[in-house]
């Protein structure tokens, strides 16, 4: 969804402290444009080809839940940046790899 670029862009800039164009500024005004009117529609209880899936709050749920895993994946995202400028390309990798070898061999042994 288009959440993470906002995500992404607000904590860029608070974090990282990157200085942002117009012409970015703009796109992440059409995202959260984008955003609004899906969340409407979503609330008025309906899609474009009339067609009712669910209950209304059922949906909204559906995208409380994307909204906090975009919220989620823009913290990630600007992490890693931290940690790679902190520490390095390479460290960063190279424990990244070593954490994610770990927490995959642990879901392996619990579905197997």
């Amino acid at each position: 969804m288009s959440f993470i670029i906002v995500c992404t862009a607000v904590f860029s800039v608070t974090f990282l402290s990157v200085k942002y164009t117009i012409h970015h500024l703009m796109g992440i005004s059409f995202a959260l444009i984008g955003i609004v009117v899906l969340l409407l529609v979503d609330v008025k209880g309906g899609n474009p080809y009339g067609v009712l899936v669910g209950s209304s709050q059922k949906r909204m749920i559906g995208d409380s839940l994307v909204l906090l895993a975009s919220l989620f994946y823009g913290i990630s995202n600007v992490a890693a940046e931290v940690l790679s400028r902190r520490y390095g390309v390479a460290e960063y990798l190279g424990v990244h790899q070593l954490f994610a070898a770990f927490i995959i061999g642990t879901q392996m042994c619990i579905m197997e």
